[in-house]
């Protein structure tokens, strides 16, 4: 599977941030296998620089990627950070005609669509120590009702 991580820096900015963390970014993208790409251009001037990131969209069609991941420049990543992809379940939607009245509506697509708006979703743990919540009066570990 390709993977690109993405970043965002329009005109050098923050040079002195980008020193600390690119060379981080750069480590753990090689510890994992995957590439960096740095959006450096703008497509959209008259919106917001934030906007710049849908960019992202039309850059996983043209590099062909399945998985496109979006760093902040200003992010500092551990390089011994693990690949996140492989635990990740997504969850495609995309439009159907068979929505209500006769208009478009959005339903799960099959997992070989490659270009979909996903809705990602992390397995919960295995491990019930780790869910220690209680919520009026129900146990959440177990689901039901305390005595």
């Amino acid at each position: 599977m390709k993977t690109t991580i993405h970043l965002l820096n329009v005109g050098d900015y923050t040079p002195e941030i980008t020193a600390l963390t690119y060379p981080l970014i750069r480590c753990y993208a090689a510890r994992i296998g995957v590439e960096i790409f740095i959006i450096k251009e703008r497509k959209s001037p008259n919106w917001t620089i934030s906007y710049e990131k849908l960019q992202i969209f039309d850059l996983a069609r043209e590099h062909k990627n399945d998985w496109n991941i979006y760093i902040d420049s200003d992010a500092l990543v551990h390089p011994e950070t693990i690949d996140f992809t492989p635990f990740v379940y997504i969850q495609g939607y995309g439009p159907s005609s068979r929505g209500r009245y006769g208009g478009p509506q959005m339903e799960p697509l099959h997992s070989s669509t490659r270009y979909v708006a996903a809705k990602v979703r992390i397995p919960a743990p295995v491990d019930s120590r780790l869910h220690t919540g209680r919520r009026r009066g129900h146990d959440a570990r177990l689901g039901h009702r305390r005595a």
